[in-house]
């Protein structure tokens, strides 16, 4: 899911496109505009640092994908956080456990998303 959020957001990439999007297609994808705003505005290295991380932690594409407005904050919170030299050296790390990510602004609810799998 998370692969075709990312296509989907690529093609979005223009605010136009997204303002032209019918009321009933953003509640079909369970997104605010401005939420998909933000997801289309997101930079590459954020998404691919965002689901590492998640893979890491053991989120299920699925957990992500059932509420896109949730997804959105999560995005948006790695996005702005500063512990991004952290974020790399763990994620370079394939021996690191999954516990030592304390962290990622997002790491509380990776657990808890991980948790209802």
């Amino acid at each position: 899911m998370l692969d075709y959020l990312k296509t989907f957001c690529g093609r979005m990439r223009s605010t136009r496109e997204i303002n032209c999007l019918d009321e009933r297609v953003l509640e079909d994808l369970g997104i605010s505009r401005s939420g998909l705003r933000n997801l289309s505005s997101t930079p590459q290295a954020v998404m691919r640092r965002f689901t590492a991380m998640s893979t890491r932690q053991c989120v299920d594409d699925g957990a992500l994908s059932d509420d896109l407005q949730h997804l959105s904050g999560l995005v948006s919170r790695c996005q702005s956080c500063s512990k991004t030299r952290a974020c790399e050296k763990f994620l370079a790390d394939p021996t690191a456990a999954a516990e030592q990510a304390t962290f990622c602004a997002n790491f509380a609810e990776f657990r808890r998303l991980s948790n209802q799998a």
